[in-house]
């Protein structure tokens, strides 16, 4: 299935080069090695949405788009259909005009984050291409190096001892873990077993909105008795419940997901101020709210962590362009093209275990594998 969107140009008439040409979509299908279970599901294969933008002189951009259903309710068909409605209205836009199209695009998709994200990485991506920039480079350029964590999915026990035994001997030291949507004794006694398979890791938790404060403080206080000492919890309470937050907040340090998909969304989470985080996702908020989210939470001095959702290669890479451009993230968790049982793209970042190498290449540097 795919969609395309015809054209701005008509003989004998000039246009400029960094017009939006053309516009298309297919659905992107990629089997996991490793299933990504979150407390509210879990997904066997990554059912993402790849984006193709052309501009007037024939440059093209690629963007991706990553709905997870167990995270916000978004699917690869919500998402196909908001591209048939939307996609179409960039043709004829100045790609140059990042800020006006991801605005535009805001209003277009108000539930249909993913495609948003898709359609304006592909424009972004097109235009950085046309001007031989990286997109590194145009988010700040400040480090090319990062570390990230790796994700301990929802399981048994014996799972998350398995998973964090194979990517501690990888060189992995942080170990983000999924908890919440089941038993909270099995969590305690998951947390464990990481701590068991990698005695000299840190770890982190997030629930993805899913318990209350009070079984999210109990957890943390289960854990202190063990002298297990979460970097921090993410996303504990339920999304848009800022009070049920602020009071995990009390007891731990909380990194802000679900609640904040928006500047205005950040200017709440700033009352939490240091030593809290705000998790910055373009699947969740694009780049341009990205980048306002961003400086929102280094104004309230909390710091700054970058994920996502089951993203390629491709969204990962603008993601690590993102947060090597703006340099000093606390947490880097990119670690999903390692759950990808095969890799359908070329270029992007270099990762070597834990180690992530961004490269110099235009826009994101990604292209279809040929």
């Amino acid at each position: 299935m795919g969609f395309l969107l015809f054209s701005t140009k008509k003989p004998g008439v000039m246009v400029s080069q960094s017009l939006i040409d053309k516009v298309s979509f297919l659905p992107l299908n990629v089997p996991l090695k490793t299933a990504f279970g979150i407390a509210g599901g879990v997904q066997a294969s990554a059912e993402n949405v790849l984006v193709k933008v052309e501009l007037a002189d024939g440059t093209v951009g690629l963007g991706e788009a990553a709905p997870l259903p167990a995270y916000n309710g978004e699917t690869q068909a919500s998402t196909l259909h908001a591209l048939e409605r939307g996609a179409g209205k960039l043709v004829g836009l100045e790609a140059s005009g990042l800020r006006p199209i991801a605005k535009r695009l805001t209003q277009l998709f108000p539930h249909a984050a993913a495609a948003q994200c898709a359609l304006e990485t592909a424009v972004f991506d097109a235009f950085c291409r046309q001007k031989r920039m990286s997109m590194w480079s145009v988010f700040g350029g400040s480090e090319k190096n990062l570390e990230s964590d790796i994700t301990i999915v929802t399981g048994t026990v014996d799972d998350a001892y398995a998973f964090t035994s194979r990517y501690a001997e990888q060189g992995f030291q942080t170990f983000k873990i999924k908890v919440g949507g089941g038993d909270r004794s099995q969590d305690l006694e998951r947390v464990k077993a990481v701590r068991d398979a990698a005695p000299k890791g840190k770890v982190f938790l997030d629930a993805n909105a899913s318990l209350s404060a009070r079984d999210a403080i109990w957890l943390v206080k289960e854990l202190e008795k063990v002298n297990i000492l979460p970097l921090f919890f993410e996303q504990p309470t339920h999304k848009g419940d800022w009070e049920a937050l602020f009071e995990v907040a009390n007891v731990i340090a909380v990194a802000v997901d679900e609640n904040v998909t928006t500047p205005a969304d950040a200017l709440h989470a700033a009352r939490l101020g240091p030593p809290h985080l705000i998790n910055l996702k373009i699947m969740k908020s694009g780049i341009v709210n990205s980048l306002d989210i961003a400086a929102v939470a280094r104004a309230a001095g909390m710091g700054l962590m970058v994920g996502g959702n089951v993203e390629s290669i491709l969204a990962m890479s603008v993601s690590a362009a993102l947060a090597g451009g703006l340099g000093g993230v606390a947490q880097v968790d990119l670690d999903t093209p390692l759950f990808f049982a095969e890799n359908p793209f070329e270029g992007g970042f270099t990762m070597s275990g834990p180690h992530i190498t961004i490269g110099d290449s235009p826009g994101h540097g990604v292209s279809p594998r040929r």
